[in-house]
């Protein structure tokens, strides 16, 4: 499934099942603004500052190259050929399933298994239910990128931001809250980003043993944010204790989400209905992430027929 597209099936994939209606209108809306950026060979993005007015520039160009990859710039930009005269930048959030910090499964680095695919949108969901529950944005899009997840968020408020940094931290919650026991606000966005690692972290990953250990699924359900008997509870584990081992899941939760993609406003991100050539998978916007499965709605045609 995860194999490696030939120079021929590249080549099906963009002249036969590629549509230019398959473009978000996201893209579409302001695509003069963009920098364009292609990967011809497998070697990295090796051809920047390329600028598309159209759609039809843009098809007749992959008609004649199917790049091995295919990224626009998540900032706007008068001249995006010389990436010149900022207008402004998506706030993104990247999730990668083959750099997960902990996970269920006993992939090797670099490995992706169905699991960690499954484990990497739970986090991404959750990332953007933060965004949209917590921070009150609106204009948010969940990405399967071919390997992982991408959350891209166009908000005006957001868009002139250029110090990203901040709320990269909130959303990702890396810094323990004075007081892990309030109810709302970022307490409870570290509660939920808590449980989402804990629940994965093996019995390596764990450096205070006793509770933490042997009592994984019960403290889960008390640090749970509906249950307030329950925090009382967990107020009753050594404070010191408690401290320590938080500070441990948020510098775990740190690793979770790539950082630099979301401080970096010159970064490039794999194009939407784009090709992920390296393991034959379709990068796509999600319509509703709990029905969304990758390995049926994001294989392309000859992948299918691969063998038959």
């Amino acid at each position: 499934m995860f194999g490696e597209a030939t120079d021929e099936e590249r080549k099906r994939y963009y002249l036969e099942e590629w549509k230019r209606e398959a473009l978000p209108a996201f893209i579409q809306d302001r695509m003069g603004e963009r920098e364009f950026a292609f990967d011809e060979r497998g070697e990295g993005p090796n051809n920047r500052y390329n600028a598309f007015s159209t759609t039809e520039q843009l098809s007749q160009y992959m008609g004649r190259s199917y790049p091995y990859a295919i990224y626009t710039s998540v900032s706007f930009y008068d001249f995006p050929q010389r990436r010149e005269g900022w207008r402004g930048s998506e706030l993104v959030f990247d999730v990668d399933a083959r750099d997960q910090p902990v996970r269920r499964c006993n992939c090797a680095e670099g490995e992706v298994c169905e699991k960690c695919l499954e484990d990497a949108k739970e986090i991404a969901v959750n990332v953007l239910q933060t965004l949209e529950e917590d921070l009150g944005l609106k204009d948010v899009y969940l990405i399967y990128s071919g390997r992982g997840y991408h959350v891209r968020v166009f908000d005006n408020v957001i868009m002139g931001i250029a110090e990203r940094g901040p709320i990269f931290d909130y959303v990702v919650a890396d810094k323990v809250p004075p007081d892990i026991f309030m109810q709302g606000g970022y307490a409870s966005v570290f509660r939920r980003m808590f449980m989402l690692t804990f629940a994965k972290m093996k019995r390596e990953h764990i450096k205070v043993r006793g509770a933490f250990v042997e009592k994984r699924e019960e403290i889960m359900g008390k640090l749970s944010e509906r249950d307030r008997v329950g925090l009382e509870h967990i107020r009753r584990l050594p404070m010191d204790t408690l401290k320590t081992f938080f500070e441990e899941v948020a510098k775990i939760n740190a690793g979770i989400v790539d950082g630099k993609v979301t401080v970096d406003l010159k970064r490039i991100l794999r194009l939407p209905s784009s090709l992920h050539s390296k393991v034959s998978m379709i990068c796509c916007v999600i319509e509703n992430p709990d029905t969304f499965d990758p390995l049926r709605d994001a294989v392309p045609r000859f992948v299918r027929e691969r063998g038959t």
